[in-house]
C-alpha cells in the first residue's frame, strides 16, 4: 500500500507514539509462555491468529510481528542470543521516535532509526485501514444472484457481521478472479491457481468451502477429498498481513473472505503430513520449523516449482507448456483447449539471470512483468489471440515508458497477445 494511501484515508489510527502504551497494557496478556518478562516470536504468531485482538492492540501486535527481528536487538539485555522483545527494547524505540518526531537538525536521526518509524507506522496503520475496510462474511457484494442460488444476507453467524444491508447472497456471485491481492508471502504459485479457478470454474470453489457457523469454516481440496482442513475467520492482523480482500481507499468491492479462508486452510493442509516433502517448498524444511509454523498461511511461502496451487485446487498434476519448446501453434491450441474447456491454468516466469546475481530488476525487458513469479489465466480469445491475466499482486501489469498501465488500471489484469506472451512469459501450466 503506498503510504501517501494511509495520509488521504483520512483514518485515524495508533502509531508508533502509541506503541509503549499499547505494549504495557498487552504484555501480561500475549506474554502466554515462561512469563519470562519478554515476547518471543511464538507468542506474537499466536497472538496474530487471535481473532479477539482487535483495534488498538491488533495494530501493536501487527508492528511486533513485522519488525520482531530490529525491536528485540534495541538493547542487550539478554543472555546469549536475542530471543524477543522486552519492555526495555520499546523503551529504546520510544526513545528513537521521539528523537524522530523531534527533527532537531543538530543531533538528527539516522536513517535506519527514520525508516524503522516510518515503517512501524505504515504497519500499524494497514492493520487499522485493513479492520477498516473488512466483509466479514463468506461471500459479500452479490448483486445479481446466480440462478438457482438461493439469496441469504451474511453466511457467518450474526454475532460476527450483523451489517446485513451491505451483504447479500451466497455462492458463485460471490467468487471473483480480483476479489483479493497476495500478501507477505511467496505464495504466488497458489494465489494465481485460485484466481484462474474462481475465472473458470467458480462452483468448484463454492464446494470446497463449508461455513461451520461458529466462526469456523471446512475446507476440502480435491487432491485430498477424506482430509477436511477446518480454521477460524481471520484476525485483524490476518487480513492486513496475509491474503487481502479489500481496497484501502474502497474503490473496489469486498466480494468477502473466502480467498482468506482458503489460503490459511491450504497452509494447515501443508503442514497435515509433514513428511509428504511435496506438501511444502523445499525453502520451508529449515530449523526448527520443519514440522510447520503457527501461522497456517506462513507454511504456504517459499515458491513452489510443480505448480502446487494447481495441484491442490484442481487434484490434478499439472502439465507444463515451456515456451523455448512450445511454438505459437501449439500454444495457441493448448490455450485455445483451456478456455473452450475452462481448464484453471498459470503462466509462469523465470528469474532473470541478471536479477539473481543482482545485476539488474526482476522484470521482463518488453512489458516489465516480475520474474521467479506465477500469474492466472483467466481467459484467451482464439481470434484475437489474446490472453486475459491476473497477476496476484493486483500490481504488475504491461506499463508504458512513463509507468502507466496500458489499459489504464493498476489492478493486475490484462490482456497480452499471444506473440507477446511467449516474449514474455517462460511456460504455461495447466
Amino acid at each position: 500500500m503506498p503510504e501517501n494511501d494511509v495520509e488521504a484515508s483520512g483514518i485515524k489510527y495508533s502509531s508508533c507514539r502509541d506503541l509503549k502504551e499499547l505494549f504495557v497494557k498487552n504484555f501480561d496478556r500475549l506474554d502466554t509462555g515462561k512469563q519470562d518478562g519478554m515476547l518471543t516470536i511464538d507468542e506474537i504468531d499466536r497472538a496474530v491468529t487471535n481473532n479477539t485482538i482487535t483495534g488498538d492492540d491488533a495494530q501493536l501486535v501487527g508492528a511486533l510481528k513485522e519488525y520482531f527481528g530490529p525491536l528485540k536487538k534495541l538493547t542487550n539485555d539478554q543472555t546469549g542470543f536475542e530471543s524477543g522483545i522486552t519492555l526495555a527494547d520499546i523503551e529504546a524505540f520510544d526513545a528513537i521516535q521521539q528523537r524522530v518526531a523531534k527533527g532537531d537538525k543538530a543531533d538528527p536521526a539516522s536513517d535506519k532509526d527514520r525508516l524503522m518509524v516510518t515503517g512501524i507506522d505504515y504497519v500499524m496503520a494497514e492493520t487499522k485501514l485493513a479492520a477498516l475496510n473488512a466483509s466479514p462474511c463468506l461471500y459479500a457484494n452479490s448483486n445479481q444472484p446466480e440462478a438457482g442460488i438461493v439469496p441469504e444476507a451474511c453466511v457467518v453467524p450474526e454475532t460476527v457481521c450483523n451489517d446485513k444491508g451491505k451483504h447479500s447472497n451466497e455462492g458463485v456471485d460471490g467468487i471473483n478472479a480480483t476479489a483479493f491481492r497476495q500478501g507477505k508471502l511467496g505464495d504466488c504459485y497458489f494465489m494465481s491457481a485460485l484466481a484462474s479457478v474462481a475465472a473458470m470454474d467458480p462452483h468448484a470453489i463454492v464446494k470446497m468451502i463449508k461455513d461451520n457457523h461458529d466462526g469456523t469454516y471446512t475446507v476440502t481440496f480435491p487432491i485430498s477429498p477424506n482430509e477436511p482442513i477446518t480454521v477460524t475467520a481471520p484476525s485483524e492482523v490476518e487480513r492486513a498481513r496475509y491474503t487481502r480482500t479489500f481496497s484501502f481507499d474502497n474503490s473496489n468491492p469486498n466480494y468477502g473472505d473466502w480467498p482468506i479462508i482458503m489460503e490459511k486452510a491450504f497452509g494447515q493442509w501443508c503442514i497435515n503430513r509433514p513428511l509428504r516433502l511435496w506438501r511444502r517448498s523445499p525453502a520451508e524444511w529449515v530449523g526448527d520449523k520443519v514440522f510447520g509454523k503457527i501461522i497456517p498461511q506462513e507454511n504456504t511461502d517459499g515458491g513452489s516449482a510443480i505448480h502446487r496451487g494447481l495441484l491442490v485446487l484442481t487434484g490434478k498434476w499439472p502439465h507444463v507448456d515451456f515456451i523455448f519448446n512450445n511454438s505459437e501453434k501449439k500454444l495457441h491450441a493448448a490455450l485455445t483447449n483451456i478456455a473452450e474447456k475452462k481448464i484453471p491454468s498459470t503462466a509462469f516466469i523465470s528469474r532473470r539471470p541478471a536479477a539473481i546475481v543482482g545485476l539488474g530488476e526482476d522484470l521482463t525487458p518488453d512489458a516489465k512483468l516480475l520474474g521467479g513469479h506465477e500469474y492466472g489465466v483467466l481467459g484467451y480469445d482464439p481470434i484475437e489471440r489474446m490472453v486475459t491475466i491476473r497477476e496476484p499482486n493486483g500490481y504488475f501489469e504491461p506499463c508504458s515508458p512513463g509507468g502507466i498501465p496500458e489499459d489504464g488500471v493498476r489492478d493486475g489484469v490484462f490482456k497480452i497477445s499471444l506473440k507477446r506472451f511467449r516474449k514474455n512469459f517462460s511456460g504455461l501450466a495447466y
